[in-house]
Order: C-alpha cells, then sequence, then structure tokens
C-alpha cells in the first residue's frame, strides 16, 4: 500500500458521542444501559467499533429553559474511523438517523 494510501485508511477520525443519564427536566432517569448498547452497535456496524467509558459526573446549561444547570452522569463513547468511512454518505445518514432517534428518547 502507498503511503498515501495509508494515511486515509488510518483510523485518525474521532467519534464522541454522550448517552446522558437523565431527561431534560433534569430528574427523569432514562434507559441508558439500552441506549449505550445501542450506541455500541450502530458505531461497531458502521465504522469497526467503539468503547463506552464508564459514567463522568457532567452539567450543561439548558439555554431553553433560562440557563438553568442539568447535572448528569453520561457514559461517553469513542469510535474511531477513517476519513473515507467518516465521508461515506450512507454511513453517516444511518449515524445521523440513530442520533435522531436517541436525542428524542433522552
Amino acid at each position: 500500500m502507498a503511503e498515501s494510501e495509508t494515511q486515509v485508511a488510518r483510523k485518525a477520525v474521532l467519534v464522541v458521542l454522550f448517552v446522558t443519564s437523565v431527561e431534560r427536566d433534569g430528574v427523569t432517569a432514562i434507559d441508558q444501559e439500552y441506549w449505550v448498547d445501542a450506541a455500541l452497535e450502530i458505531l461497531g456496524q458502521l465504522f469497526g467499533g467503539a468503547t463506552a467509558f464508564p459514567r463522568a459526573k457532567g452539567v450543561w446549561r439548558d439555554d431553553q429553559k433560562g440557563g438553568v444547570l442539568i447535572t448528569d452522569q453520561p457514559v461517553v463513547l469513542h469510535c474511531y474511523t477513517t476519513p473515507v468511512d467518516i465521508s461515506d454518505s450512507d454511513r453517516l445518514s444511518k449515524l445521523g438517523s440513530f442520533g435522531a432517534v436517541l436525542a428524542l428518547r433522552c
């Protein structure tokens, strides 16, 4: 494989996904294990694998609710992929569809 082909084939693009522990109200728990498993499956199918890190501790500001701070214990997923794979329109469409469903449920 030529040097330029080797560079393109390397998994040099990092996709990061956060799966929240609570809904937007900051109180109602979601089925985080289900969504982490679903995310691992889709990332594995589309890009060859992913890693879910244990619950983290976080906070985010909800500007749609007057700037209230929402505390959370998200699971963070990392998925390394290639520039070619992340640019593939079919893969991006499938990832986008999953993200839209996740956003509605979490």
